[in-house]
């Protein structure tokens, strides 16, 4: 009887530390994918700006849109305690 609890015990504590490491595994997962989706349209909208005339109202817009996207990256990469070494670039 006492191996079964003490079986139960170690279970548990095991069962435990696995749940804690999948959620701090699923939370660095929404964290690094929701940063490496605004880095990728960042990444387009530079693209597509270099098939505007530097003057055009498209190019302005695109550009003020990516600056938007890139103020949005630096604040949840703040929020959500992501380094720079660690935050996607492309």
């Amino acid at each position: 009887m006492e191996t079964i609890t003490v079986l139960s015990l170690v279970a548990g504590i095991l069962g435990v530390g696995i749940a804690i490491y999948s959620t701090r595994q699923f939370t660095k997962g929404v964290k690094i994918g929701s940063l490496r989706y605004i880095r990728t349209l960042i990444n387009r909208m530079e693209e597509e700006k270099h098939k505007h005339q530097e003057d055009s109202p498209q190019r302005t817009a695109m550009h003020h849109t990516q600056q938007d996207l890139d103020a949005l990256f630096k604040s949840l990469q703040k929020m959500f305690n992501v380094p720079d070494k660690d935050a996607p670039l492309t």
